[in-house]
């Protein structure tokens, strides 16, 4: 194998380490790590619109349009207890405690907004739908399912991709990832627990990323490895 073969090689496998999602040369690879959970800082809960505000790494803020029941910014219940069912081999770390916004049905859509794109982000839920309402939130991107299981509000816990990007829940709880680069996130819901008074009717939502390493982006990630080779 000539030297050049051996470096690029090298070069190779230090980008599948790196976690950083690249297409350059046919390699593409998630990051990985633990995943960092968007911190809510301030929001309203209003019908029909609501707006909460939080915090990704970077800084990097994350805006939920829609109309929700709670916000959680630090203190309260923690839904996201107990942790299992958004443990995966994808992700290591639960939600944050008391870090949440409480999705009701009563906006015609929903949709997260990113201050800066995000590459692969993670959506962890609690207590999508019910034995009596099987909630469908169709979504304007595929997604994958990563865990789901029993969570805070008991019940099945089950989330199903019934296909048209709708995931179908009977509160399920459980984390979902959108896979590629996003500004947003949008979608509606179908057949949902219509109550504006009652928590137990709610969707609680939350956002995950995990970072390049070192802070580089995908793109700045294949900017260095275009250049090594070059130089080898």
């Amino acid at each position: 194998m000539s030297r050049t073969k051996r470096n690029s090689s090298r070069l190779l496998s230090s980008v599948a380490l790196s976690g950083c999602c690249l297409t350059v040369f046919g390699v593409c690879e998630t990051a990985s790590g633990a995943v960092q959970w968007a911190q809510w800082i301030t929001g309203t809960e209003n019908f029909p619109s609501s707006v909460s505000v939080g915090s990704l790494p970077g800084p990097n803020a994350v805006t939920y349009n829609g109309s929700s029941l709670i916000r959680q910014t630090g203190a309260g219940t923690d839904y996201w207890s107990p942790s299992a069912p958004y443990l995966s081999g994808s992700v290591t770390n639960a939600p944050t405690p008391a870090h949440m916004i409480g999705v009701v049905d009563f906006a015609a859509s929903h949709s997260i907004t990113f201050g800066s794109p995000v590459t692969n982000p993670f959506v962890a839920i609690v207590g999508l739908g019910s034995a009596t309402e099987q909630t469908q939130w169709t979504f304007d991107s595929p997604f994958t399912i990563h865990s789901f299981g029993t969570g805070f509000f008991g019940g099945a816990g089950t989330l199903t991709d019934i296909g048209g990007n709708t995931l179908q829940g009977d509160e399920g709880s459980g984390v979902i990832q959108f896979l590629g680069t996003f500004s947003s996130i949008s979608w509606t819901i179908a057949n949902g627990e219509q109550s504006w008074t009652d928590e137990a009717n709610i969707t609680g939502i939350t956002i995950g990323v995990v970072p390049a390493p070192g802070g580089l982006t995908a793109l700045g990630m294949a900017s260095v490895l275009v250049v090594r080779r070059r130089r080898n």
